[in-house]
């Protein structure tokens, strides 16, 4: 039997985004920061190996980083969660694994760095393309140029 997991990633960068009904809480990055997202990393990791012994007839066929604004999280991260999943779960061979990614938040090297960690998938956040629709749905970032968009492409 196939198994999805959703990763929720419960930050947003300063300000939560009007149109999300999401929890999420807003989060400015320093030390604080560090500490709380630690923190949850460690329990999200227990958690992973705590449910892991239901699932034990599953294959984990995805894997979907969502929030908030997963793209927050540190590169060192991912691989932290990726690999605890992969070490207490059967994983499938074609494995998808998905992050939502806010565009302001990416190169294409560090797209590249998490390609190899096993991310495959990106789904990134562009409500709009239009400057006054994105102040009016009150998307914090500046709205992503076609630029952005032809480097992830």
């Amino acid at each position: 039997m196939n198994l999805g997991i959703y990763i929720h990633i419960p930050f947003c960068h300063k300000e939560k985004c009007d149109y999300c009904d999401f929890y999420s809480i807003p989060v400015k990055k320093n030390k604080s920061w560090h500490t709380l997202i630690e923190k949850y990393i460690k329990t999200l990791c227990a958690e992973i190996i705590y449910y892991s012994t239901e699932f034990q007839d599953h294959v984990v066929d995805t894997i979907y980083f969502g929030g908030g604004t997963p793209s927050l999280l540190e590169r060192n991260h991912y691989p932290t969660i990726v690999n605890t999943i992969k070490n207490y779960y059967a994983i499938a061979p074609d494995i998808e694994i998905t992050l939502e990614c806010n565009p302001d938040h990416y190169s294409l090297n560090y797209i590249k760095e998490l390609r190899s960690v096993g991310i495959n998938r990106f789904v990134l956040g562009v409500q709009t393309l239009d400057k006054r629709a994105h102040e009016y749905i009150g998307r914090k970032p500046k709205p992503a140029g076609r630029e952005i968009i032809e480097e992830f492409c």
